[in-house]
């Protein structure tokens, strides 16, 4: 026979732990437990100022206003004008979410139990943000639909401190696809340089952890492609990055997408050829420019992150007829301003572009020409006593060995305009 749905409730949150609370603050909690949202509301302030050990009392309260059999029928929200009771009843599970979020810690266990719960009303709130009440009409339009989700997103942060939550969170579907829609809104209206916290919010998010089914959700909610993922992300990075001043400021936006593109990619969870569509390359060198300006190790360890992303894209595909483009794309003006951050440079990997990607590709026309316009671009660079400097040196006079010898043949009419870029010398 099955339990009582009673005895199935963990024991901090049945409603009987109500009974020690003062006799005032009691009569309001049970009132506001049953359904009353003025009740719910007069209970905000004692919560916050109520000693710590007992804030966990009106728990029972906030887990019985976020039971999921009170969710309205969709019928009854797809209006403008809920009845009085839907809004109560919507209003009681958004002011027990913002309530949750104030206490500093849950017990361990009650993290997952009140998971399940808060995100079935997450999701509601979400979709239904237009029947809230508000003062303003503003929780209507779209920036008031994006400013409701920070404050759920903000709550999911919230449980994802705990581990056992955090596992949950994972395999939640949704939550990403929330995070994806917001992130497309701040990057839409670049929203970085005004302050917005949603910016922040998407930053914790895929600044962090980040798992194969992650991507998958937010190339689904983004459009169903890695070529939207890598529109989104490359827009991104050149909104944060593309002077020193703007990068300075909005270092942890900078940190956030270099470090999901590294973690994707470290796992082999992107595709190259849509970021290299996007103008990846060419974005990390514009935001390597600007970061070795930048003095101190956060700058330092995001070139070093931002070398490795080029280097991904450069040499996971070592046929030489991808080097023109990385070339054109600014491969060396990256080397060179990765090169002039002195705490930068020290472990960085220049070799493998250096030594072991570019001169085999030197035999190539169509790679020579672009090598000659890309040296005239950092033309004016000094590395000598740079931790480049013996790769660079080798480099550069080979590059220009070549490039003597591709001149010769030119001024001898010996390529013509009919012979492929793509032969060797």
């Amino acid at each position: 026979m099955a339990l009582p749905v009673a005895t199935l409730i963990h024991p901090d949150l049945h409603l009987d732990k109500l009974s020690r609370l003062p006799p005032d603050l009691r009569r309001i909690a049970k009132l506001a437990a049953g359904g009353s949202y003025e009740s719910l509301l007069r209970l905000e302030r004692p919560v916050r100022e109520s000693p710590k050990i007992r804030r966990p009392l009106f728990l029972p309260v906030f887990f019985a206003n976020l039971d999921p059999a009170t969710i309205p029928d969709p019928d009854d929200l797809d209006t403008n004008e809920p009845s009085p009771a839907v809004s109560s009843t919507l209003m009681r599970a958004f002011v027990s979410l913002q309530a949750l979020e104030s206490y500093d810690e849950l017990a361990p266990e009650l993290y997952s139990i009140f998971w399940p719960r808060v995100w079935q009303w997450i999701e509601v709130l979400d979709t239904y943000h237009f029947c809230l009440k508000s003062k303003s009409s503003s929780h209507k339009t779209e920036a008031g639909q994006y400013a409701n989700r920070v404050h759920f997103l903000q709550k999911v942060l919230w449980f994802r401190e705990n581990e056992q939550a955090l596992e949950l969170i994972y395999a939640t579907y949704g939550v990403w696809m929330m995070v994806a829609q917001l992130w497309r809104y701040c990057v839409k209206h670049n929203l970085f340089e005004r302050g917005f916290a949603g910016c922040r919010v998407v930053g914790r998010f895929i600044g962090g952890s980040i798992t194969a089914a992650n991507v998958a959700e937010i190339v689904d909610a983004l459009g169903g492609t890695q070529m939207d993922l890598a529109n989104l992300a490359v827009k991104h990075l050149q909104l944060v990055s593309r002077n020193p001043l703007v990068a300075t400021t909005l270092l942890p936006d900078v940190y956030a997408v270099l470090q999901f593109l590294a973690s994707a990619a470290r796992q082999g969870l992107l595709l190259r050829g849509p970021f290299e569509a996007a103008g990846l390359v060419r974005t990390l060198a514009d935001t390597a420019d600007a970061l070795r300006r930048i003095p101190g190790s956060d700058a330092a360890h995001l070139l070093q992150v931002a070398w490795n992303l080029i280097l991904w894209v450069a040499t996971r595909n070592v046929l030489w007829s991808w080097v023109p483009s990385l070339l054109r794309a600014g491969l060396l003006r990256a080397a060179v301003a990765c090169a002039g951050h002195s705490v930068a440079a020290q472990t960085m990997d220049f070799q493998r572009v250096f030594t072991l990607a570019l001169p085999p590709a030197l035999v190539y026309i169509r790679v020579l020409q672009r090598v000659g316009r890309a040296l005239r671009e950092v033309r004016t660079a000094n590395l000598h006593g740079s931790t480049i400097a013996n790769e660079w040196t080798a480099f550069v006079a080979l590059a220009e060995e070549r490039l003597e010898v591709l001149k010769f043949f030119e001024s001898q009419k010996r390529v013509t305009k009919g012979t492929c870029s793509y032969e060797c010398l």
